[in-house]
């Protein structure tokens, strides 16, 4: 027994061929959108992360030359005054 094709079952099979590759291009998409979320986040905590760095040794730097400041007038009131400055932590 021979079955024939008609325009309306091409038309129906079309449109389910059609429907597939939509939905598979959707969580295709889905997929890609999610992974450059993840990029994304990852991209601004790298640059979060190299900002606090960044003042972290700034600070570093600061601190270093207040401490040899306070070297040179520890050392300059003592050679002036006679005074010797012993700082407590």
């Amino acid at each position: 027994m021979s079955e024939q094709i008609t325009k309306d079952d091409l038309s129906d099979f079309t449109e389910s061929i059609i429907n597939e590759i939509d939905s598979r291009l959707r969580a295709m998409e889905a997929r890609m959108d999610a992974k450059y979320a993840k990029e994304t986040t990852v991209r601004e905590l790298m640059i979060t992360l190299d900002k606090f760095l960044k003042r972290l040794t700034d600070y570093n730097d600061e601190f270093t030359l207040l401490k040899a400041e306070v070297d040179l007038i520890k050392k300059t009131f003592k050679e002036k005054f006679n005074i010797e400055i012993a700082l407590q932590a």
